[in-house]
């Protein structure tokens, strides 16, 4: 940027230091003991500092400093802030200051301070005791004057009483002084003072206000002087307020003006109260006063009246002395009173202050008001006094507010200026008086001033202190006053530009040039990358501050331009967003290559500064630079992400360096403080992007996939570490311990890998997928969201799913541990005297589950606990399944059954254990089917392999073969009723790739029912043969409804020479047949009840574990039943049956 070539001169920056410091000493000095008369001035809680007509300079309560100040020898000598060709006042001329001083200090009028401005005076002159009371003695014996006039200003009003229709009034005031016994008289009256005064021919000279309508709380603030008469101290000021009732525009041209009066009084006006001032109370201090408004015979308030009274010299003793001496005079006093104030710290003039004494102020005050001087002559005795002392010492601009309020209240005295050519003014200026042309050219140099200070207002007023930001409203205050002189203002060289523009102006020059410097002193000569860009984090950390300071705090800058109509922080903002956009934007796009941490809190202090810019209006807010900030940063943002994840990782590897000791971080939380570093890693990358703010949303998906890769990548990293931690400690177990012991620090290390996995899991929401998702498909389309939530997502499960196989991988290896020392407690209990005690047979084995499981249970996740439980119950299935491969006994099986029962029951724990679901896996129902055939007489296994057949029948295949048959079995005649239908995709058996089927029907088991097989036709050649054969078996129903009763339907191949070969079978149960009702005549019969219809897939694989059991056993029995059964049997089959017994209640009793 252009003004970075600029340099201020050495010149310039100690001006600027000495001038900042001098102003802000003076803000210190003069606002820390601003009272009484700076607060009347400025108004209580208020920005309002001009609200009405008061003294020239503020007055307080006499101090004790100017006590201590040493006497002054010589007043002549050279210590007025005068060049050598100033001319000096003579002895004979301080003389004639010093006793008029003393004449205003020993008036009779004057009723405040005496004793102390009579010492005041003494040392200000430096007279010793006896000279001072000589001089006293001779101004006493001199004329006092004996004339004064009264100075009076009517301020405001407040809750009057209502005198209209409306609920309001339309308030005015007489004004008059009353001689003390023509004030009963006038009380009790119903007519106004003018009609009394005409009346009783009084000669009261009146005074009348304006009429402030349509209001109970008027605001005049006019001032009127009315004189006194010789003996004036017994006379009472009368307010007398009345409701103006002239005829409204409305009613006068409809002609209803009549038809009003004729419902009035005599008088048109209403009596609103009167207030009463005695001039005994009155002095020559200006004293504001609150005075109640009463009725005419004081009974009734109504309301008050605010005024401000003074007493002035009508005319004075010198009555020889033109206005040029008086003038003179009153100069004199002044610069006396400055120079002593000056001197009152024993140094020289530099020394001082700016601060004037109340005792000060109140003299030169008095002196004027005693000779009669008008408010606009002693401003132009006060003004230039008051510029000659700033030149040196850079007076607090609070002196002047007096002197500029004083010009202004009386700038009707001021000629106004002709209008045409600038000659043509100056030629109207030097035909003024010198007293006007000299406050015309102290205006014009006070303002210069003033506009000058504004220019520069960042450097000189502290924005983050409360009396910065005061001293600075009174800078506005002070120039908004000047600027309601309107003769100045028509003298001003540029005429077109408004209080505004001027101020706009000044703020837009001060702003520029406080951007330019701040920049120039932030940025060394010769920067380098990263330090040019720490150096504008300063910068812009620095502008933010101001920003926020402008619009915050009890007083802001913002309303302190608000009453001279300029919008300061929009102009503010606009400008710094202009200067400070084109700079950072051309160093960022051409000198920077590559992304560093600062220039992330670079973009981050930006985005804060334009989260500022709500406070500017819409359109302009619109036209901001700073709106595209992000563009500037586009080819740094992958560098941040990576530089995060880079951050991420070192922090990951130094918590993995804390493997070796794995302890909880405290009692509640049960996983160690590695855990806790890796995922607070996570979320410094997800706080990192979430602070991004990205708003294109393109980009922001590409960015988004980084940096869930680089967060997938950490997760993946850190529970690799741990895995590995845990393999090469095998898993925390003592290797001098028999048995394996789940130890704390094996749960602590589960618990982190599942902690990390869990935040893992959280990415989704941190990182806020879908409120981007919504963004992208409503700019790329809904297709282009869908594929980008698949991609995000695929990467968070790709690294969960790797998470969950390397905790399974530890799981497991735990589970195999676990598994030796249970198989070893299993073959103990197999291997057990048949007649010990089960319950105590079990206990080593339950006492291990119970101290492994009981530490996975304290101190383990909820997440880590149901899957070891579940690892653990399943390895103890595995190991029953194992070690019952070696075919037990009848005794054997039937304790080990009854064993594992009881452990099912352990686990499932009455619901707060492992489902029902969990527990009942296949090779746990497989190992309870085999243990219960082991077990089982051998009339039991056969009707347990029926059962299982139907089962399987009914529940368990998943067979294309299928027949087709309807069965029924008529009650009242004992007849069992079967229609072979027909067979679909039966298998081929025979080379030719077709089968010869036929179906045979047996009622088992036979050694029950001992009823003979009947069979179907053979189909040749034929996989879906029909075959509508009807078979009516006669047998009690006491049969069908045994346990174990069956029908099966076994689909053979025919074959002549060879043995018929198996296909399949179904199997029903015959408990399961429809009862036809009694008196139904069978199969022939039209109305017979519907029979049960049904299409059952082919059973082929027979081999179930009672059937295999019984093909273990050699009896006779049992071989007569293998041998007819083996007919189309195959030894291959699966399980699927349980058992229960009275020993797992037993169990649960004693635990």
């Amino acid at each position: 940027m252009e003004f970075l070539k600029r340099k201020f001169s050495l010149k310039d920056d100690i001006m600027a230091d000495e001038e900042s410091k001098m102003v802000r000493k003076s803000v210190r000095d003069s606002l820390d003991k601003m009272s009484t008369g700076v607060q009347r001035m400025a108004g209580t809680g208020s920005r309002k500092v001009l609200g009405h007509r008061d003294t020239m300079l503020p007055l307080n309560e006499p101090g004790d400093a100017w006590k201590t100040a040493g006497p002054v020898t010589d007043i002549t000598e050279s210590r007025y802030p005068f060049d050598n060709s100033e001319k000096r006042p003579t002895a004979k001329e301080l003389d004639d200051v010093y006793k008029s001083a003393l004449g205003v200090v020993l008036n009779p009028v004057n009723k405040e301070y005496q004793n102390e401005l009579n010492l005041y005076t003494m040392k200000m002159f430096g007279k010793n005791k006896e000279g001072h009371e000589a001089m006293k003695a001779d101004v006493a014996k001199s004329k006092m004057p004996t004339e004064y006039k009264l100075h009076l200003d009517l301020l405001d009003g407040k809750d009057l009483v209502a005198r209209d229709a409306n609920g309001l009034s339309d308030p005015y005031c007489y004004i008059s002084v009353v001689d003390a016994k023509d004030v009963d008289m006038i009380v009790g009256s119903k007519h106004s003072l003018e009609e009394i005064n005409k009346s009783k021919h009084l000669g009261l000279v009146l005074r009348k206000s304006t009429i402030v309508p349509k209001t109970l709380n008027p605001t005049w603030n006019q001032s009127f002087q009315l004189p006194l008469r010789k003996e004036f101290k017994t006379d009472v000021v009368i307010i007398d307020m009345w409701d103006s009732d002239s005829d409204p525009v409305e009613l006068r041209e409809v002609g209803l003006t009549k038809i009003v009066k004729f419902f009035r009084d005599d008088s048109d006006d209403d009596f609103m109260g009167r207030a009463y001032i005695p001039l005994s109370d009155i002095s020559l201090t200006e004293r504001p006063m609150t005075l109640k408004l009463y009725s005419r015979n004081k009974k009734k308030q109504y309301g008050e009246v605010r005024v401000q009274v003074s007493l002035a010299g009508n005319n004075i003793n010198k009555s020889a002395l033109d206005e040029a001496t008086m003038l003179s005079e009153q100069s004199q006093l002044t610069a006396a009173v400055l120079d002593f104030e000056s001197h009152m710290t024993g140094e020289y003039i530099k020394g001082w202050d700016t601060k004037i004494t109340p005792l000060g102020y109140k003299l030169i005050t008095l002196n004027a008001t005693m000779n009669g001087l008008p408010q606009l002559q002693q401003a132009a005795v006060l003004f230039p006094l008051l510029q000659l002392y700033d030149k040196h010492i850079n007076l607090s601009i609070i002196g002047y507010f007096g002197v500029v309020r004083a010009i202004s209240v009386c700038q009707d005295q001021l000629p106004s200026g002709p209008s045409g050519s600038r000659e043509a003014m100056a030629e109207h200026e030097k035909s003024q008086p010198a007293m006007v042309r000299s406050v015309l050219m102290c205006l014009g140099s006070l303002d210069d001033t003033l506009i000058g200070v504004l220019r520069r207002h960042h450097q000189f007023f502290n924005f983050k202190a409360e009396e910065g930001i005061e001293y600075l409203a009174l800078h506005v205050e002070l120039i908004k006053e000047i600027y309601t002189i309107v003769p100045f203002i028509e003298r001003l060289e540029d005429m077109r530009k408004s209080l505004q523009q001027t101020m706009q102006d000044a703020c837009m020059v001060a702003t520029v040039g406080w951007i330019e410097r701040l920049v120039a002193e932030a940025i060394p000569a010769s920067p380098g990358e990263k330090e040019r860009l720490l150096c504008y984090l300063e910068v812009i950390e620095c502008i933010k501050q101001r920003l926020h300071n402008t619009v915050s705090g009890v007083v802001t800058v913002q309303s302190i331009f608000d009453e001279v109509g300029v919008d300061y922080y929009t102009l503010l903002f606009t400008i710094v967003d202009k200067q400070i956009s084109a700079e950072i934007e051309d160093y960022l796009t051409n000198h920077i290559k590559r992304g560093h941490v600062s220039s992330y809190q670079l973009y981050l202090h930006l985005g804060d500064m334009l989260k500022l810019a709500t406070n500017i209006p819409s359109k302009k807010r619109a036209e901001l630079h700073l709106n595209e900030y992000h563009e500037w940063f586009t080819d740094l943002v992958a560098d941040w992400i990576d530089f995060a994840a880079d951050k991420c990782n070192v922090e990951i590897k130094r918590a993995i360096t804390g493997l070796d000791q794995v302890v909880t971080v405290t009692e509640n939380v049960k996983f160690s403080q590695s855990a806790l570093s890796a995922a607070a890693c996570f979320k410094r990358i997800a706080a990192f992007w979430n602070n991004l703010h990205w708003p294109q949303v393109v980009k922001q998906y590409g960015f988004m996939m980084r940096v869930v890769e680089n967060i997938s990548k950490a997760a993946r990293f850190y529970v690799k570490e741990s895995h590995d931690n845990l393999k090469r400690k095998g898993f925390h177990h003592d290797s001098a311990s028999e048995e394996f012991v789940v130890t704390q620090q094996l749960c602590i290390s589960l618990n982190d890998m599942e902690y990390v996995r869990e935040e893992l899991s959280k990415i989704p929401d941190t990182l806020q997928f879908d409120p981007m998702i919504s963004r992208l498909g409503a700019v790329e389309g809904d297709q282009q969201a869908i594929a980008a939530r698949r991609n995000l997502l695929n990467l968070v499960n790709s690294a969960n799913d790797d998470v969950k196989f390397l905790i399974n991988q530890v799981v497991s290896s735990i589970g195999e541990q676990i598994a030796t020392d249970i198989s070893h407690h299993i073959k103990r209990l197999i291997n057990s005297d048949p007649k010990a005690d089960l319950i105590q047979l079990m206990d080593p084995l339950m006492a291990y589950l119970s101290r492994n499981m009981g530490t996975f249970h304290s101190s383990s996740l909820v997440a880590v606990l149901e899957i070891m439980i579940e690892e653990i119950w399943n390895v103890i299935v595995n190991c029953y399944a194992q070690a019952i491969k070696t075919r037990l006994g009848q005794k054997a099986a039937k304790r080990v059954l009854t064993s594992i029962m009881e452990l099912e029951s352990f686990f499932y724990a009455g619901g707060d254990g492992l489902s029902k679901e969990q527990i009942k896996s296949d090779e746990f129902r497989t190992t309870c089917e085999i243990l219960e055939a082991q077990s089982s007489t051998d009339d039991e296994l056969i009707s347990h392999h029926l059962k299982t057949l139907a089962k399987w029948t009914k529940t368990g295949n998943k067979s294309d073969s299928m027949l087709h048959f309807s069965v029924g079995y008529i009650q009242n005649k004992e007849i069992l009723e079967i229609t072979v239908v027909k067979g679909t995709n039966l298998p081929a058996v025979d080379s030719n790739g077709f089968s010869d089927p036929f179906v045979e029907i047996v009622l088992m088991p036979e050694k029950r029912f001992k009823i003979k097989a009947v069979k179907t036709d053979y189909k040749g050649k034929e996989l879906n043969p029909v075959y509508h054969k009807d078979f009516k078996i006669n047998v009690k129903e006491k049969f069908l409804d045994m346990s174990g009763s069956v029908v099966s339907l076994t689909v053979f191949d025919h074959d002549f020479i060879t043995k018929n070969e198996f296909c399949g079978m179904v199997v029903i149960a015959c408990k399961d047949i429809p009862r036809l009702p009694t008196g139904s005549s069978g199969i022939d019969d039209p109305n017979a009840p519907e029979r049960k219809n049904l299409s059952l897939p082919l059973v082929t694989d027979t081999m179930t574990p009672a059937l295999k059991e019984l093909s273990e056993r050699s009896h006779q029995y049992v071989h007569d039943f293998n041998l007819w059964y083996k007919r189309g049997s195959s030894f291959a089959g699966n399980i699927a049956s349980s058992l229960t017994g009275g020993f797992a209640r037993a169990f649960s009793l004693r635990h």
